[in-house]
């Protein structure tokens, strides 16, 4: 027999962080190595992808004149179906990825890289900013594994903290769409539109799975909210 559809709406399977467990991944993400405490950093903050991450172009870190700026806009060509788009870098965490650029073991790592593609061993001559100490990009299996040490570590301490690394994404969508909402008073589904361009997606059906996901959790604390109310002589 054919093995049943799975029904499960697509909004139901996401998993971004909650406002309890943020906090935690953020307090203890530094214990990784870097760049891994910044590249997962990143992810939340930006929205990549785990693909993204591997090949974040480098060439546009200093250029930029960020004087006023809350966010750095950079572009990202190696994505998903090759389609690029800007992303937006919080301040904060362009200026680490500054510093990370000219860091010594980068350079040293850069060094190596070059070395590889003049001898015909890399035919890859782009410029991306997080590599190996062999001057290669980390491999996606690298990055999970890393991941996979803060999740443990994590557990240890909130046994309710499991998440993957792709749960860091929606992290970022929904963060953004909260933040949003509160800002400019809108629905969310007003937001649809600039969250696909940020997200990299082709058409909004996939970005819906975000916006539904927001007006469910608004739904349920709406309701909570009445319930308490009532409980309490409050109508």
């Amino acid at each position: 027999m054919f093995p049943r559809a799975d029904s499960t709406p697509a909004y139901k399977k996401l998993k971004p962080m909650t406002v309890k467990h943020q906090p935690l991944f953020y307090d203890h993400v530094e214990r990784l190595s870097e760049p891994f405490s910044l590249m997962f950093r990143l992810a939340v903050e930006t929205g990549t992808r785990i693909d993204e991450l591997r090949h974040f172009p480098s060439h546009q870190i200093g250029k930029f004149d960020t004087s006023g700026l809350d966010v750095v806009p950079m572009r990202i060509t190696v994505t998903k179906f090759d389609k690029p788009r800007t992303i937006e870098v919080p301040i904060a965490i362009y200026e680490e990825l500054e510093i990370y650029k000219f860091s010594k073991q980068r350079i040293s790592n850069t060094s190596k890289r070059n070395q590889l593609i003049e001898s015909g061993n890399m035919l890859d001559a782009t410029d991306y900013l997080f590599l190996s100490n062999k001057g290669a990009v980390y491999s996606p299996n690298t990055l999970e594994k890393h991941f996979n040490d803060l999740r443990q570590h994590l557990i240890s301490i909130d046994p309710t903290w499991y998440y993957r690394i792709h749960d860091l994404r929606s992290t970022y969508a929904t963060n953004w769409l909260q933040n949003e909402v509160a800002e400019r008073e809108v629905g969310y589904d007003f937001l649809m539109d600039e969250l696909a361009t940020l997200m990299g997606h082709s058409d909004t059906s996939t970005t819906e799975k975000y916006v539904k996901f927001m007006n469910e959790e608004a739904s349920q604390r709406s309701a909570a909210k009445r319930k308490n109310n009532n409980l309490n002589g409050r109508w």
